[in-house]
């Protein structure tokens, strides 16, 4: 087969763009609109390895070398306009960090954004992916660490196959072999993905390793098509099915769908199998993939992509929720993309010199990396990183959100994916009384006073903390990327419910998020504490409306940013039993006038900035809360 250009496969890439997009900007309307970077995994896969496939008979060195050079003049130019003009906008999203987000430039420059995204989803207390500029670098990045491994895997068999059989790449066998290899590492990689959801879902969502069968599926097709029969009358009625497929996903899956596991083989076999109905000729459906409006949608779908979704955030930052402002952003998004297309990606693609050299080619992209690295490395060092707090003070934005407890330094709260506690014994470990933190993070904002109570008063203090798993003994959800059910949250209850009930402490402070769980699991969970030590329980306190820093920056001093109480009292808050219901043993202790004097709830407090995100305290803050808690002990 020789390399032919494809209408309906750029008019395919329209349609996944547009289910991207629209995903991005009304997330509960194509709610499986994620998958549309799937489909771009497998189109990927199929027309890469369809040019590789094609270079048989040249020489390693130059195959890999002009393969690589093609991937810096697709890839580099767009993709770095786009990371500088982000880091232009990060000055106008308050959430966003100048010095943190230097640190997602440098790894998005690099294209090793997966990565990181995966260490920041499971990060209980990473920044608010919904104001991460380049969150969508990530697929990027998955793209071009298979692309530095597939073109040796492809160019090494060539070189076998040549020595051994000396034979034609293009002969059925040659073929066969190749595909018996990519059908290999097809399921090595789809069994990952599998396992990977349950056990570590964002691991299976961002991970190259996970991704890879996407991308080999269409690599499947490039290798085998020509020598799989098609039959031309049913080609259509084949790809109408696959369509169908195509857009039931897009719309019946969601945020919530354990994802990109074994349902992800739907979409992405019926991408497959789409493209491999149009490999011996035109049909009905390549014909409406091929109309004009859905080619233009393919045609400024790379640079459309890398756009979009700064646009959005930077919209969101500016205007709120606005459904008719996120359709601006789009539009602005697409015009943007053309331009990018017309100006930035075409004249570097069709550059005479850069195609008659690959050296130039080579320098352009170190350039490119390298300027990349530069703004990285400027914006650590020279973005201004202080907010004030205050009579003129001002302070590191850094350093407020660095000022949390030491139990996240010691890993105390328990990962999503833990089912055991490391011992984590503070205070004073000699001490001949014990008092347990129980809960969830919220239960964190206590440990710096309770901390230093235990400390003062010889009380030993153990830590038993895990992250979204509220001290209730219901059946829980769990974010990790996507929701689906903790199931880790219940065996760590088990565990630490037992260990209490054999440790006997004398105390037991409780810590939780207001939530909408049964009241009726709450009680239970109280009970059960009840029977192996006095209980006492923490009111949950408000949450802020914003991000501490980010209100600090956006409204220019803790001046604007202070809220009413009772607009931030939840129906929900916890404990949601009654005192006159409480089991016998428990008690409520409420610090609620401590955290917001007066009925006010402010961001900074009597010059102590109260919490680094919008819900938790930072050390400076909590420990002034130390006398609440000798007196809780000492009572």
């Amino acid at each position: 087969m020789s390399a032919h250009f494809r209408t309906d496969i750029e008019g395919l890439r329209g349609i996944c763009v547009l289910a991207v997009v629209l995903f991005h900007a009304f997330p509960d309307v194509v709610t499986g609109g994620f998958i549309g970077v799937d489909v771009f995994f497998v189109i990927s896969g199929y027309l890469i390895t369809e040019l590789l496939v094609e270079a048989y008979g040249r020489s390693i060195g130059s195959l890999l070398a002009d393969f690589w050079a093609r991937r810096i003049r697709r890839i580099l130019p767009a993709a770095t306009l786009v990371l500088f003009v982000a880091a232009f906008f990060a000055f106008f999203v308050p959430a966003t960090d100048p010095k943190d987000f230097s640190r997602h430039i440098l790894t998005a420059g690099l294209f090793y954004h997966n990565v990181r995204q995966a260490d920041d989803a499971v990060n209980y207390l990473a920044s608010d992916q919904n104001d991460n500029l380049l969150l969508h670098y990530w697929s990027l990045a998955v793209e071009e660490q298979f692309y530095l491994v597939w073109p040796i895997t492809i160019a090494l068999f060539f070189a076998l196959s040549r020595r051994l059989a000396r034979g034609d790449v293009s002969s059925s066998l040659n073929r066969r072999l190749l595909a018996m290899l990519v059908a290999a590492v097809w399921l090595a990689s789809f069994a990952s993905s599998v396992w990977l959801v349950w056990y570590n879902p964002s691991q299976a969502f961002f991970s190259t390793s996970s991704r890879s069968w996407q991308l080999l599926t269409g690599a499947l097709v490039a290798i085998m098509g020509p020598t799989v029969p098609n039959q031309f009358k049913h080609s259509g009625m084949i790809a109408a099915v696959c369509v169908g497929c195509l857009m039931a996903s897009f719309f019946m899956l969601s945020r919530h769908t354990a994802y990109p596991g074994a349902i992800a083989a739907i979409p992405t076999v019926a991408v497959g199998l789409l493209i491999h109905s149009g490999c011996h000729g035109p049909n009905s459906v390549a014909a409406a993939l091929s109309l004009q409006p859905l080619r233009f949608a393919g045609r400024i779908s790379y640079s459309w992509y890398l756009w979009h979704w700064p646009l959005l955030v930077l919209g969101h930052s500016l205007g709120g929720e606005s459904a008719t402002l996120r359709c601006v952003m789009i539009a602005a998004s697409c015009a943007v993309a053309w331009a990018t297309l017309r100006l930035v990606e075409d004249p570097v693609r069709q550059s005479v010199a850069l195609l008659r050299s690959t050296r130039a080619t080579y320098l352009l992209g170190g350039l490119l990396v390298g300027s990349t690295v530069l703004l990285g490395v400027g914006l650590k060092h020279l973005a201004i990183d202080t907010v004030e707090i205050g009579s003129g003070v001002r302070r590191s934005a850094e350093s407020i959100r660095r000022d949390r407890p030491r139990i996240y330094r010691d890993k105390c709260i328990v990962g999503f994916e833990g089912i055991r506690s490391p011992p984590c014994v503070y205070g004073a470990p000699a001490g001949s009384r014990t008092v347990v933190l129980f809960g969830d993070s919220h239960a964190g904002n206590w440990f710096p006073a309770l901390e230093a109570a235990a400390r003062d008063l010889n009380w030993r203090l153990v830590v038993r903390i895990k992250v979204s798993c509220r001290p209730i003994l219901a059946p829980q959800t769990v974010v990790d990327p996507r929701e689906r059910p903790y199931h880790e949250c219940e065996r760590w209850h088990a565990a630490v419910l037992e260990e209490l009930g054999r440790e006997r402490p004398s105390l037991i402070v409780v810590g939780g998020t207001s939530n909408a769980l049964p009241a009726d699991g709450e009680r239970r969970m109280l009970a059960t504490l009840a029977g192996s030590a006095r209980t006492v329980v923490m009111r949950d306190t408000p949450w802020f409306p914003m991000d501490s820093v980010a209100c600090l920056r956006r409204r220019r001093g803790p001046a604007a940013c202070a809220w009413p109480l009772q607009s931030l009292r939840r129906a929900a808050t916890f404990p949601r039993t009654p005192e006159d219901h409480l089991p016998e043993g428990v008690r409520i202790v409420d610090l609620t006038e401590r955290v917001c004097p007066g009925g006010s709830c402010r961001t900074v407090l009597d010059g102590r900035v109260v919490t680094f995100d919008s819900h938790h305290f930072t050390t400076e803050f909590a420990v002034g809360l130390t006398d609440a808690f000798k007196r809780i002990l000492s009572e």
